[in-house]
C-alpha cells in the first residue's frame, strides 16, 4: 500500500492549518523520511517543533470534513473507450471545484490530488496567499 501517508510538504501544511491528530508516523523537518513515533526524538537530536505528524490519507479526509465541512467525491468518466477518474472538491458553503478536464488513471490519484487541492484552497482561504 503505497502513497498511505500524507506527504511531507502537505503534512506540514496541515499542521499549519491546525490539524491535530494522532499519527504513526511522523517526518523531522524538513525531510521526505518517515520515521514511526515511539523511536525517541532524542537520539536525531531534533527538537519537538521539528516533529511534522504524517497522517494517512483518510485521516486527513475526515480532518477536511469535521473541522472545515469539506468533502471529496471521485466521478468515473468514459471517453473514447477509455475509463478515466475526476474529482469534484465540496465546500459547505456551495462552492465547488473540480479538475474535470485532467482525467486521472486511478480513482486513488484523483483522490489524493483532490485532497491536496483542498488543503491549498484552505490554506489560500485562511492566509491569503499560495501555497
Amino acid at each position: 500500500m503505497k502513497n498511505q501517508f500524507a506527504d511531507y510538504k502537505t503534512s506540514k501544511e496541515l499542521k499549519e492549518l491546525g490539524l491535530l491528530m494522532d499519527c504513526i508516523r511522523y517526518y523531522i523537518n524538513p525531510s521526505d523520511k518517515l520515521y514511526y513515533h515511539g523511536i525517541k526524538n532524542e537520539s536525531f537530536g531534533h527538537p519537538l517543533q521539528d516533529i511534522i505528524d504524517a497522517p494517512i490519507w483518510q485521516q486527513v479526509k475526515e480532518w477536511l470534513w469535521e473541522k472545515n465541512k469539506v468533502w471529496i467525491s471521485i466521478n468515473r468518466q468514459r471517453v473514447k473507450g477509455k475509463t478515466g477518474y475526476y474529482y469534484i472538491i465540496h465546500i459547505e458553503n456551495d462552492t465547488a471545484i473540480t479538475d474535470e478536464e485532467k482525467i486521472k488513471l486511478s480513482p486513488i490519484i484523483a483522490e489524493i490530488e483532490a485532497i491536496k487541492k483542498a488543503i491549498q484552497y484552505l490554506w489560500e482561504d485562511k492566509f491569503g496567499k499560495n501555497v
